[in-house]
This record gives C-alpha cells, sequence and structure tokens, in this order.
C-alpha cells in the first residue's frame, strides 16, 4: 500500500490542527487566532516596559501596606474593646466595694 502525497499532506494538516488545539489554538477561525496572537503581542510588549512593571510593583507595594493597615486596625479596635470591657470591669468592682 502506497501513500500519496495528498494523504501525507491531509495527515500533516490534521495532525497539526489538533497540535494547535490542543495548546489553545482554534485553528477553525483563522481571523480570531490572529488576533489573540495580536494581543498577546501587545501584552507582551508592555509587560516589557520597564515603567508598566513599575507601576505594577509600586500597585502591589500599596495593595501590601493597604492589608497591613487593616490588619493593625482590626487588631487596634480588638484591643480598645478589651482595654474597655477591663476598664468598666474595674469601674465596677470600685463601685461595688466602695471605693472611689
Amino acid at each position: 500500500m502506497t501513500t500519496s502525497p495528498e494523504d501525507i499532506e491531509q495527515a500533516a494538516e490534521r495532525a497539526v490542527r489538533a497540535t494547535l488545539l490542543t495548546i489553545g489554538i482554534d485553528v477553525s477561525n483563522p481571523l480570531e487566532a490572529q488576533r489573540d496572537f495580536a494581543i498577546m503581542r501587545e501584552i507582551g510588549r508592555i509587560a516589557m516596559d520597564a515603567e508598566f512593571r513599575k507601576d505594577l510593583e509600586h500597585a502591589r507595594r500599596w495593595r501590601l501596606a493597604m492589608e497591613a493597615a487593616q490588619s493593625r486596625g482590626f487588631l487596634t479596635v480588638v484591643g480598645m474593646v478589651v482595654a474597655g470591657t477591663a476598664t468598666a470591669l474595674v469601674v465596677g468592682l470600685q463601685a461595688i466595694f466602695g471605693r472611689h
């Protein structure tokens, strides 16, 4: 049994389509695939821009600072509640035992 050049070409085309589909490229709509690649190129260009990377790093530092402030704020509120409760307890005990 011999294989014709057309059979080889069809097999190669099926293999390429299957490979591209496996990595997430839909070859049934080539214009959309080209648009996706153009977007990926633009994102890659932006990601390599030093100023954009500095902006991302600044945003990350800001987020971490806000998370830390939120955590410290919560601890402050808990501390105030505990201190207030302790103060109320001491004042209450002083009132009960007649000390002023």
